[in-house]
């Protein structure tokens, strides 16, 4: 994979690997993603990892396991569990300069209205997944 961004959660432990950075960021506010305050970004697998050890939540349906480093406690993403294309990185954990200049797509869990001059949006990706 060639190396586009990289980011770490606050101590270092667990490191983010992107392909690219981010063309556009959704911020999610269904009931687990508004406490976790993450602006997730999409990518396929083969272009993105988490490198070390991190603890993994699951909840609902169990359709995705949430990363986040077992030391200092960030979300660093979440990955499906079963047979779906992307993963989701909390750009958050990107280098902030990455952040600062990428589009925010707002969701509310249902319909989406976005920030001005913000580009369309599927939405977030576990709203299809759990559609399953």
């Amino acid at each position: 994979m060639k190396l586009g961004a990289k980011g770490s959660c606050h101590c270092g432990k667990v490191t983010i690997v992107v392909a690219y950075a981010p063309s556009a960021v959704t911020e999610c506010h269904c009931t687990i993603c508004r406490r976790y305050a993450a602006l997730w970004s999409y990518y396929p697998i083969a272009d993105s990892s988490f490198v070390g050890d991190t603890d993994v939540y699951t909840w609902g349906q169990k359709n995705v396991a949430f990363h986040r480093c077992g030391n200092c406690g960030c979300v660093v993403g979440w990955t499906p569990r079963g047979d779906y294309p992307e993963r989701a990185v909390n750009a958050r954990m990107l280098d902030p300069s990455i952040a600062a200049e990428t589009a925010v797509a707002w969701l509310d869990g249902h319909p989406v209205a976005t920030t001005p001059n913000a580009p369309s949006t599927r939405g977030c990706s576990m709203v299809s997944i759990f559609a399953k």
